[in-house]
């Protein structure tokens, strides 16, 4: 049931083995700057599993901007599957891009971030590539984050070393995707002036945030946190509760938080519901990432291969929103429909027969209110619930 603690097994737990080469991308930020080799091994293997999305980036998409009459750039939907050929392709391309890409572990000292920013890639000019018709680029990443990680190896915090190893290598490869998107983009104005998202969509997806397109093709959906504001722990190491004090979640995408919090990008199609769709993630799901047993399979597997079970979620709407409600109520009614799900009239999901709200975790907490992701850039933090009242 959505909700629940959950205790990871650290009588035999099995240490973290990744072996896979560490991508050049990620080279200098293991060397020069001493950051987690883990977390470079991580990065390098999710990149390797998005090819597909990189491919339809750096080698098919077209890469001619105008910058007269607006931008125009085409990238087309990534493939299921690439060819050996098409794979060779597109690691050489990603191979070009590494040549003009530098990881920070921190962002610079005079900017004003919000602590909850993971990331950021400004576009550098001083870069040319040889084939590549854009410029290079600087990813920042929160330093804060990287201590968290250390300070969860120090105080042997499963769950925390878990979700902070995953959280940092997916905010790697989700800022490459900008990085990649930049080095495509010769018009300097369409950089400058985030054009380049008003018109660049990658295939299908309604919005223009290209790292969360990334993060959706590897997972289904974007592997994230909602953070109620409650005193119990969700995650245990045995008997002893994790430092973390959020619920580790699939979030379902796109969703009107990305419209909310990514305020530069552009949406087309129809309206979204405005209604949150929350699936638990099990910390026995973020461990097999780090197991090269499970890499060894996962390469050789389609793209559902990191995709998280969807065995219980919750659906969330802006409390006291009655518009926001009733997108509660007609996804209850969707997921019922479908016939897969078992779905409580208060938004509960779940495979097993219905019971109830859970008696511990988030409807157990004595405070009620669950807030959004973080906060982000210039938005003040929103208050979601589901339709159980007494969240409220």
């Amino acid at each position: 049931m959505f909700g629940r603690t959950e205790k990871f097994d650290t009588s035999q737990p099995r240490t973290p083995d990744l072996t896979h080469p560490v991508h050049p991308l990620f080279e200098d930020l293991g060397e020069l700057h001493h950051g987690p080799l883990m977390v470079c091994r991580l990065a390098s293997l999710l990149l390797e599993k998005a090819l597909p999305f990189f491919h339809a980036i750096l080698v098919v998409g077209d890469s001619l901007p105008n910058c007269t009459g607006g931008v125009e750039h085409f990238c087309p939907e990534p493939k299921a599957s690439l060819t050996t050929d098409e794979q060779e392709q597109t690691r050489k391309m990603l191979a070009e891009l590494a040549t003009g890409v530098t990881i920070y572990p921190g962002f610079p000292p005079n900017w004003d971030v919000e602590p909850a920013q993971l990331g950021q890639t400004c576009p550098d000019y001083n870069v040319e590539f040889p084939h590549l018709s854009g410029r290079g680029s600087t990813i920042f990443l929160n330093s804060d984050r990287i201590k968290a990680l250390y300070r969860a190896a120090k105080s042997n915090d499963h769950a925390a070393f878990f979700w902070y190893t995953l959280q940092l290598a997916k905010t790697m490869v989700h800022e490459v995707a900008h990085a990649a998107v930049l080095s495509t983009m010769s018009c300097t104005f369409a950089v400058e002036s985030r054009h380049v998202y008003d018109t660049m969509f990658i295939g299908l997806s309604q919005f223009s945030e290209h790292g969360l397109d990334l993060e959706n093709f590897l997972f289904g959906g974007v592997v994230n946190r909602i953070a109620p504001w409650k005193r119990e722990a969700f995650y245990f190491d045995g008997d002893k509760p994790s430092s973390l004090d959020f619920m580790i979640t699939l979030g379902d995408y796109p969703d009107p938080l990305t419209e909310d919090l990514y305020v530069y990008c552009k949406h087309r199609g129809p309206p979204l519901a405005d209604a949150l769709t929350e699936w638990h993630v099990s910390l026995s799901w973020i461990h097999q990432l780090l197991l090269q047993s499970f890499w060894d399979s996962a390469l050789k597997s389609d793209n559902s291969a990191l995709h998280p079970p969807r065995t219980s979620g919750i659906i969330l709407g802006r409390l006291r929103n009655p518009e926001s409600m009733k997108a509660v109520e007609s996804r209850i009614e969707e997921l019922r429909a479908a016939g897969v799900y078992n779905v409580t009239d208060f938004g509960y999901i779940s495979l097993d027969p219905i019971v109830g709200p859970p008696k511990t975790g988030i409807a157990a907490s004595a405070i009620r209110k669950v807030k959004d992701l973080s906060r982000w850039m210039f938005h003040e933090p929103m208050v979601w619930g589901p339709l159980d009242n007494s969240w409220y």
